[in-house]
């Protein structure tokens, strides 16, 4: 855990933090108060789901302008309610996008689409990954191209393609490259 102690106005117990919780004012009210991302426009890839869906919440939550980029045609029901607990207070919302990120031109046009709409680009998640159910000896050459596309050469695409907007926009941004074996 990562603290600022200048935050801290009074004695914190770690083994007991509601301790001093009544000498708090608005407790509750700066939700993220370390992790606002009011106005900020983030991609998320593997967003439809699993993971990438959870880090996509987190940052709707946080405030961010969230858009969640998969292959599926439309997000399922996993993502219908995640996009259903998002309250107006967060300041947040989500967005779908069906891309795939080993198409180089199809992901850079998303990404500048997106980018463009608010004149800026605040962060990337690469969550998008998949994985053999089998064992690693049964794999054909076939089955690990198809990893190594969209493990590596996604990631390094959408990475690509979101810093080309943060530099585009003078955005100071951050990118996250997730690595997963069952996201």
């Amino acid at each position: 855990m990562f603290l600022r102690t200048s935050h801290f106005k009074y004695p914190v117990d770690f083994k007991n933090p509601l301790k001093y919780s009544s000498h708090r004012e608005n407790v509750g009210s700066m939700r993220f108060r370390e992790f606002d991302l009011a106005g900020g426009v983030y991609i998320v890839t593997g967003g439809a789901r699993g993971l990438g869906l959870c880090l996509a919440e987190a940052l709707v939550e946080a405030g961010g302008k969230v858009h969640c980029l998969d292959l599926l045609a439309e997000p399922d029901e996993t993502w219908a309610a995640a996009q259903s607990r998002i309250l107006p207070e967060f300041g947040g919302s989500l967005h779908y996008h069906r891309v795939d990120v080993t198409n180089e031109k199809e992901l850079d046009e998303v990404f500048t689409s997106i980018a463009e709409d608010r004149k800026r680009l605040d962060g990337l998640i690469a969550a998008a990954g998949k994985q053999m159910a089998q064992n690693s000896v049964d794999h054909k050459i076939e089955d690990v191209q198809y990893l190594m596309d969209i493990n590596y050469t996604g990631v390094f695409l959408s990475a690509s393609a979101a810093a080309r907007q943060m530099i585009r926009f003078k955005t100071r941004g951050s990118i996250c490259l997730i690595a997963s074996t069952v996201g």
